[in-house]
């Protein structure tokens, strides 16, 4: 993996303890998804959409 997407993966481990995002590209869409980090994620951080 490139030395920026590997940084950009670091960034987005790093926003939440208990949340990380994965990202993807579909065509000119990048798509963003909410990934937990441990199983009780749902429960000591309930994820809250924009």
């Amino acid at each position: 993996m490139s030395a920026p997407r590997t940084a950009l993966g670091r960034q987005a481990d790093g926003l939440d303890d208990h949340w990380t995002v994965d990202f993807a590209r579909q065509g000119k869409t990048v798509v963003h998804t909410p990934r937990a980090k441990h199983p009780r994620a749902h429960e000591v951080s309930p994820w809250k959409s924009p």
